[in-house]
């Protein structure tokens, strides 16, 4: 049932690891987090169910969410590159006219914005 661990010293080591392990170390905060960093093998689920997903193992069918922007400077359509919601808050920043934030981790979705 468990698919991938990283102990809490692995998770903020810089060792080269795969793809599912450089997921679990995004989503670990040392202050906050445990012992270990834990994913699931895909397509189980821990809460009983036998279908469904709860958006928080590492894997693409668990990571995909829409991101929806609408208003002024914003094209109206469809988008299929690669998103996610790090890029929200420079995206923001660009519409609003304000500066980035402190050390941005996203891109701004340059492909939404009118005339950017």
């Amino acid at each position: 049932m468990i698919g991938a661990v990283l102990t809490g010293p692995e998770a903020v080591s810089g060792r080269d690891v795969g793809e599912i392990e450089q997921r679990l170390r995004r989503s670990f905060f040392a202050p906050r987090s445990g012992d270990l960093v834990v994913a699931l093998r895909p397509h189980y689920l821990d809460h009983g169910g036998t279908t469904g997903t709860d958006h928080g193992q590492p894997y693409d069918y668990d990571t995909h969410v829409p991101v929806i922007i609408r208003g002024e400077g914003v094209v109206a359509g469809f988008y299929y590159e690669s998103a996610s919601p790090a890029d929200i808050a420079p995206t923001l920043s660009v519409l609003l006219e304000i500066d980035f934030p402190a050390a941005p981790e996203g891109r701004v979705l340059t492909e939404a914005l009118k005339d950017r």
